[in-house]
């Protein structure tokens, strides 16, 4: 079991299994419902990433997830979604610091996400994590609107010291 310092509730963050899938397409679909990722495109994640992949439990029932897929010494966030009954009780910070902690066990030190300009809420959870807007990518969403480029950058050390402890 995973214990966040900043979470509200105790939540289980574990690997994404296959049955999971059905689920986690549910939360993509209501949290992002103009550019939503496919299924098929989550499955191909799902086979890329699987061990960036996290699922967040509460009560037994899947109520976010998070995406996080390295390339050489960069740490990407493709996707961080909570469900929307379930937001405001920590669980997206919960899943932010995990897979900081993830990366800063394998060295990496920069991590880069895309956001939309109007979430404001995920960009502040990405600030308090010490991420900043560095660009701004237009026409990136199917829509045809624009995205924030967030970066945080930092040494391994840097992370390790500003991510919490788990207790498991």
């Amino acid at each position: 079991m995973f214990i966040s310092g900043t979470a509200k509730v105790v939540v289980k963050l574990r690997r994404i299994e296959p049955g999971d899938l059905d689920r986690v397409v549910e939360i993509e679909r209501a949290s992002f419902p103009l550019d939503a990722y496919s299924r098929s495109h989550l499955t191909r994640l799902y086979r890329k990433a699987a061990d960036g992949f996290i699922v967040a439990e509460l009560n037994g029932e899947i109520v976010g997830y998070v995406i996080g897929c390295t390339r050489r010494e960069l740490g990407r966030v493709d996707s961080l979604a909570v469900d929307l009954k379930c937001r405001s009780m920590g669980i997206g910070s919960a899943l932010i610091e995990f897979i900081l902690d993830r990366f800063a066990t394998r060295g990496i030190t920069k991590v880069q996400l895309e956001v939309r300009p109007s979430n404001q809420s995920a960009i502040r959870l990405y600030q308090r994590f010490g991420f900043q807007i560095v660009g701004t990518i237009n026409r990136h969403y199917r829509d045809g609107s624009s995205a924030y480029r967030m970066v945080r950058q930092g040494d391994n050390k840097t992370f390790q010291t500003e991510v919490k402890q788990y207790a498991y």
